[in-house]
């Protein structure tokens, strides 16, 4: 199986049941369907100028991006395109079959672990109270919210490969540091102009999860 993971510098291809019918069913067909994907994506954001792999089946599917790529170039086909791919990544995953069973000890590994990440995006339950009526207990409903989880949140950028242990100081740190802004706006009528916006600026424009 291949997770996704989408940011603003990097995407995975996924792709669930691609292990399975390669390994146990014998079906290559997933590495042409891999090779055709690539093609379609160079058509459209330019020829990946660097492909490199690890494994068997990643040189197979490299092999046919080369021969996509001249046939493309025999039929006409290859339109001139400024190349916005920098680099290309093939992993066989027979080459590291422990990694997918170990623990995550990162933030976002634990995410992951626990509530599930798909398409960069993870989905939680919160709990919100109402208040019922007169002499009954109040009530919790839970309701599903959805978060983008990418590099394009600078705090979530900054912790998601953050040792799960590191996490806890590193978040109350920040946390002081947003306490202190917020203390500030009770002088704001003794700044300047240019200073409350300063502070504005410095107050946090996100969350994660």
């Amino acid at each position: 199986m291949l997770r996704s993971l989408v940011g603003s510098e990097m995407c995975i291809r996924d792709s669930h049941d691609s292990f399975n019918d390669l390994n146990l069913k014998g079906d290559h067909t997933v590495l042409y369907r891999i090779a055709r994907g690539i093609a379609k994506l160079q058509n459209l954001y330019g020829t990946i100028p660097s492909i490199k792999g690890k494994g068997e089946h990643a040189k197979a599917v490299a092999d046919m991006i080369l021969k996509l790529r001249r046939e493309g170039f025999a039929d006409g086909e290859e339109a001139v395109i400024i190349p916005e791919i920098d680099q290309l990544v093939l992993i066989d995953r027979q080459v590291d079959l422990v990694s997918p069973v170990c623990t995550p000890l990162t933030y976002e590994g634990l995410i992951d672990e626990l509530f599930g990440i798909k398409n960069a995006m993870v989905e939680v339950e919160l709990e919100s109270s109402g208040e019922g009526a007169p002499g009954e207990e109040e009530t919790s409903t839970f309701r599903k919210v959805s978060q983008c989880l990418n590099s394009q949140d600078k705090l979530f950028h900054e912790v998601r490969d953050m040792y799960f242990m590191n996490l806890g100081p590193n978040l109350y740190k920040k946390g002081m540091d947003i306490k202190g802004t917020y203390e500030e706006r009770g002088n704001m009528r003794q700044k300047s102009t240019g200073a409350v916006s300063y502070t504005h600026l410095t107050l946090p424009t996100k969350r994660i999860v």
